[in-house]
C-alpha cells in the first residue's frame, strides 16, 4: 500500500522560503533482506517516506522534480544513522485508530526544513508527500508532515550587546540536515563591495568597523540523495553529481542517482548600527522637516550659546558625494539654563542616507536633550515617565516645550508646570489633606 499527500501552491517572489516539519516512524527491515522467497529486497521494495516537489514543463506536459528538492528516506536503520532505534517499537507511535504493532522501529522525531524557491516565483509549485510499506508486504510506517510557513528571510541577525558585533544563524539545512553533510560559506562585503570577512561557522558573529550597509551572502552546500539517505552511498565519496550506480538491482540495471551535489545562496543587505541607530526612520526624498532640540553650554551668564549646534549630512548614490546643511545654531531665551534649537530643511531628491550631527564648536562642554526630527506638516508630541514610578513626568508639544507634572509621596498630581519663552510657570497646584474628626 502507498499512501500519499498533494498540494499545489503560487510561489510568491516576497516570501520564497517555504518552512516545513516532518516525523517519521517506521519499520526496521534491517534482518529483512532475504525473507521474500529467498530474493534479495531492494531499497525500492521497502518501506519509504518521500517528499518532492515539483514544477509543470509546458513543453512535456509534465510535473517534474525540483533538483535537490527531494527527501527520501528507506526502512533500515544502517543507512540512517540520525534516526532513534534503541528501545523503539513501531507501536508506540502509531495513530489512534490503527491495529498496535510490536515490531523494532527506526524514529525521527519532528525535523525542520527549508526550500528555496526564488526561482519559481509566479509559478505553481507541487509538494508531494509519500508514506509506503513494503511491496512484499508485512513491514509499514507513519509519516507526520506540518506545513509551516512561506517566509522572506533567509537567515536571521541579531545584535549582541551595545558595540558593532552582530549574530548571524539560518534554519537552512540539506535535506539531511542536523549538520550531517552540510557546509557553510557567509560571506560579509562592505558598501564597495569589497570582501571583510567569512566565516563556516553555521551561526557566526562577525564585528564590523562602522555603521552603515552591509551585504552578508550565505552559501549552503550539501549532498543530496534522491532514492535514500543509503543504499550505494560508500561509493559515492565526495558527493559526486554524476555517481549513479544499480541500487535496486533490476534486471536492466538501471542506474539511479545516489547523490547530487547541492547548494543553494542567500544574499541579503544588513543596515548595522554600532551605537544608537533607529533604522525605521526613513525621511522621504524631497519633503520638508523640522528638526529641533535643547542644548546647554556649560558657561555662566550667557545670553546666547554660540558652541552647540546642529548641522544634517545627506548622502546621495554615490560614495563619497553628499549635501551637508548649514549649523542650526540656538535662538530665543535661554529656559533652567536650556536655549532651543528649530530649523526647517529639504530632504535632496537624491539622497538615501541621513547623518545628524551634534557639534560642538567651542571648547566648553555643551549637552544635547530632546531631539526631535518630523514633517514640516505634522504636529508631534513627546512624552517621558519616571523610570522607577512610571509616572508621566513630562510632555513636550508640537514646539518642544515641556509641561512637567509633579506629584506628593502617595502618588497624586500636586503641580502643573508650563516652559515658555518667559520661563517656567507653574499653571496649577493642588494640595490634598484628610480631615481628622475628633470622637
Amino acid at each position: 500500500h502507498a499512501h500519499r499527500i498533494v498540494g499545489k501552491f503560487m510561489v510568491d517572489g516576497a516570501t520564497p522560503i517555504l518552512k516545513y516539519n516532518y516525523a517519521l516512524a517506521i519499520q526496521d527491515t534491517e534482518s529483512s533482506e532475504t525473507t521474500h522467497d529467498g530474493n534479495t529486497v531492494s531499497n525500492t521494495e521497502k518501506p519509504y517516506f518521500t517528499i518532492k516537489f515539483k514544477t509543470f514543463n509546458d513543453e512535456t506536459q509534465l510535473w517534474e522534480e525540483i533538483r535537490c528538492g527531494t527527501y527520501a528516506v528507506v526502512g533500515t536503520a544502517s543507512q540512517n544513522p540520525d534516526f532513534e532505534t534503541a528501545g523503539i517499537t513501531v507501536g508506540q507511535y502509531v495513530p489512534m485508530g490503527q491495529p498496535a504493532q510490536s515490531f523494532n522501529g527506526m524514529v525521527l522525531d519532528w525535523q525542520k526544513n527549508v526550500i528555496n524557491l526564488a526561482q519559481y516565483a509566479g509559478e505553481e509549485v507541487m509538494v508531494e508527500a509519500t508514506m509506503t510499506e513494503c511491496t512484499h508486504g508485512g513491514h509499514t510506517g507513519w509519516a507526520y508532515l506540518d506545513i509551516e510557513e512561506c517566509a522572506a528571510e533567509s537567515f536571521e541577525v541579531t545584535k549582541e550587546g551595545d558595540g558593532c558585533t552582530y549574530n548571524f544563524a539560518t534554519e537552512y539545512t540539506g535535506n539531511y540536515g542536523g549538520g550531517q553533510n552540510e557546509t557553510y560559506l557567509w560571506t560579509f562585503r562592505d558598501a564597495s563591495g569589497s570582501v571583510i570577512g567569512t566565516s563556516t561557522s553555521p551561526d557566526p558573529s562577525f564585528t564590523f568597523s562602522e555603521s552603515e550597509d552591509y551585504t552578508v551572502e550565505l552559501t549552503v552546500s550539501y549532498c543530496n540523495f534522491p532514492n535514500g539517505n543509503g543504499g550505494c552511498i560508500s561509493d559515492c565519496t565526495g558527493c559526486i553529481p554524476s555517481c549513479a550506480e544499480d541500487c535496486d538491482n533490476d534486471e536492466n540495471n538501471t542506474l539511479e542517482t545516489v547523490a547530487e551535489q547541492c547548494s543553494v545562496t542567500f544574499t541579503e543587505t544588513v543596515t548595522i548600527c554600532c551605537d544608537f541607530c533607529e533604522s525605521s526612520f526613513a525621511p522621504l526624498p524631497g519633503a520638508k522637516y523640522v528638526v529641533s532640540a535643547w542644548v546647554k553650554e556649560d558657561i555662566p551668564n550667557a545670553r546666547t550659546y554660540d558652541s552647540p549646534n546642529i548641522s544634517l549630512y545627506f548622502e546621495g548614490p554615490s560614495p563619497g558625494a553628499g549635501t551637508q546643511t548649514n549649523a542650526f545654531q540656538p535662538s530665543g531665551a535661554i529656559i533652567d539654563g536650556w536655549q532651543r534649537i528649530e530649523a526647517e530643511f529639504t530632504v535632496p531628491a537624491d539622497a538615501e542616507k541621513i547623518k545628524v550631527q551634534l557639534n560642538n564648536s567651542g571648547g566648553n562642554d555643551v549637552f544635547f536633550d530632546d531631539i526631535r526630527i518630523h514633517p514640516f506638516d505634522a504636529s508631534m508630541k513627546s512624552f517621558v515617565y519616571d523610570p522607577v514610578t512610571l509616572r508621566l513626568s513630562a510632555e513636550l508639544d508640537e514646539r518642544n516645550y515641556a509641561t512637567y507634572y509633579e506629584y506628593d509621596e502617595e502618588g497624586a498630581l500636586i503641580r502643573i508646570k508650563k516652559e515658555t519663552e518667559r520661563g517656567i510657570m507653574t499653571i496649577q497646584e493642588a494640595r490634598n489633606g484628610i480631615r481628622k474628626i475628633n470622637d
